[in-house]
């Protein structure tokens, strides 16, 4: 069987978002007849490389997309920048250096950049709310972009912005890889759960069967939307290998999606 993966390509730190299509408008010159791409990726600013792969085969058959952040992901793309530039190249061990020793030099850092960039502080303020702030924040990015049809691509907790804000009439549909069913370490949380009830449009839920936020057959203990249908697929929650079945399947999906009458 053959298996997609970026681990390779990538590393362990994930992916780099290309600035130039980060909150931005579709642009007037692309094909108005596709729907475009949103992909929404995790809390923390991360996602899986499968979706670039997604994103990259649906871009060859002429539909756009754009990478949506929060103001507290774009401050900690920002901070993570800055590290590499300046902190880096200043103590090259850090990325050996122990535990507390490397939690207070970042932090240190991070506070001298705030002193210079106060308006960053949003990164402080927004963290305490991690849900709902991303999800309006999403639902007004997703206006913005007009009439235009979307396709939101999600992975993690991206998935649960998605499903609040998915209610637009302009949304097509919305494909999840690694729905966070329930933190390992929480108790069950209704705020990630109780929007899979009120999803309208086509939802499709790639969840893996090592998948540490839930596996395929765990989501049947949730109020699922008869819109929502779950993927199992075999994968951990990085979902940074996978079966080119269970890939084409995720593209065949959006294409599905887009083909779908308004």
């Amino acid at each position: 069987m053959a298996v997609v993966s970026t681990r390779h390509a990538t590393g362990a730190a994930g992916h780099a978002t290309d600035p130039r299509h980060v909150n931005r408008r579709i642009p007037p010159q692309a094909k108005a007849a596709l729907p475009a791409v949103v992909i929404v990726g995790r809390s923390n600013g991360t996602r899986s490389p499968l979706l670039d792969l997604v994103v990259a085969e649906l871009a060859g058959q002429g539909m756009p997309a754009l990478v949506f952040e929060t103001r507290r992901q774009r401050t900690s793309r920002w901070f993570r920048q800055e590290q590499s530039r300046f902190l880096v190249p200043l103590v090259p061990d850090i990325a050996t250096a122990r535990a507390p020793a490397k939690v207070a030099l970042r932090l240190a850092f991070r506070a001298a950049l705030l002193v210079g960039h106060p308006w960053r502080l949003d990164h402080l303020l927004t963290r305490p709310f991690r849900n709902r702030p991303p999800a309006v924040q999403l639902r007004r990015f997703l206006r913005a972009q007009g009439a235009r049809p979307l396709i939101l691509v999600s992975h993690s907790a991206g998935g649960v912005a998605g499903a609040m804000a998915e209610g637009l009439p302009h949304v097509r549909g919305h494909v999840c890889l690694g729905y966070p069913f329930r933190h390992p370490g929480r108790a069950d949380e209704a705020y990630r759960t109780r929007p899979l009830a009120r999803v309208r449009h086509p939802m499709l839920i790639v969840q893996g069967d090592a998948d540490a936020y839930g596996t395929a057959e765990a989501a049947r203990r949730y109020d699922l939307a008869p819109a929502i249908t779950v993927l199992p697929v075999r994968s951990d929650h990085d979902y940074d290998r996978l079966p080119a079945e269970d890939l084409a399947a995720v593209v065949q999906a959006v294409r599905q999606m887009a083909d779908r009458p308004a």
